[in-house]
């Protein structure tokens, strides 16, 4: 089954969804019943299903992640994400020691500095600087540098805008390898298909998902042209 543009495709039962994607990223919120959540996934857990990565969002206290863990522990999934608040570090690597399931974590990390404890502790499998808030391109390269020198996967986290969309994708694009390994995985673009104007209004030609896949623009820069008809639309003030 290959996916269906707009309405058609959303309307599918999630798991219907989740067979037609080559990629499976799935965000579990405080209060979801992992256990309801995990079975509306099962059925599209089959081969050719690249990842399925579990983001709690920093809600959880040590004791519940670790709970939650062990039910990932059972599943083929790629990294558990952000079990924990950022600064608990130290609940970081009890998770990491515990658990089969990598831990992600680093999208609440800015510069090199942020991330030289949480990576020198070996507190996390997969490293995940945000291009929006980590120091821009320029100091992701330096962080994947520090991560890869201590083994550690990087794979940028995606959040926000059309802007910062086309800057970790052209990031994730220079990356010959996620990490240094004879097997090494190729890192996954987090493609939020949620509505949100300043991701498909801001830009003349928005970032589109085919067969699980999306194109890596060759125009200069980021590949984009900001729409100024859009940030007109949505200011706030005349200065």
């Amino acid at each position: 089954m290959k996916p269906e543009p707009g309405p058609q495709r959303d309307s599918l039962p999630l798991w219907q969804q989740l067979q037609a994607t080559s990629a499976v990223l799935l965000a579990v919120r405080s209060g979801t019943s992992t256990t309801v959540a995990l079975e509306k996934v099962s059925p599209a857990l089959r081969p050719g299903v690249q990842a399925l990565t579990f983001a709690v969002l920093r809600s959880l206290g040590r004791a519940q992640a670790l709970r939650l863990g062990y039910v990932l522990d059972e599943y083929d999934v790629r990294w558990y994400e952000e079990p924990v608040v950022p600064e608990d570090i130290d609940g970081y690597c009890e998770l990491r020691r515990k658990l089969r399931t990598p831990i992600a974590g680093g999208e609440n990390e800015h510069g090199l500095f942020g991330f030289r404890e949480l990576l020198g502790k070996q507190a996390v499998d997969i490293a995940q600087p945000d291009l929006g808030s980590c120091g821009g391109i320029s100091a992701a390269r330096h962080i994947i540098a520090l991560a890869q020198s201590h083994g550690i996967e990087v794979n940028p986290h995606v959040w926000g805008s059309a802007v910062g969309q086309a800057a970790a994708l052209q990031c994730l694009a220079a990356l010959p390898v996620s990490h240094h390994s004879i097997f090494a995985r190729e890192p996954v673009l987090e493609y939020d298909r949620s509505s949100h104007p300043f991701r498909r209004e801001l830009i003349t030609m928005p970032m589109e998902l085919v067969d699980g896949w999306v194109a890596v623009s060759d125009r200069p820069g980021l590949g984009i042209e900001i729409r100024p008809d859009t940030i007109a639309r949505y200011r706030v003030n005349s200065y």
